[in-house]
């Protein structure tokens, strides 16, 4: 695994970033749940979040 050095600066521009343009969801769900959607976002090859962020798109867009 390659480690690149992060300022400073660039820390605080991606804090400041993810504070002014991105809001979080928390998210709890039954761990035998959590590893049925970890399995099928792993056969998509993509991570849990994006899989989530996939079906809430799919989702809004079909209305």
């Amino acid at each position: 695994m390659i480690k690149i050095a992060i300022s400073e600066a660039q820390k605080k521009a991606v804090q400041k970033y993810m504070k002014e343009k991105l809001k979080r969801i928390p998210l709890d769900v039954p761990i035998q749940k959590y590893d049925e959607i970890k399995e099928k976002a792993n056969s998509l090859n993509i991570g849990v979040n994006t899989y989530i962020k996939k079906l809430i798109d799919e989702d809004l867009n079909s209305k």
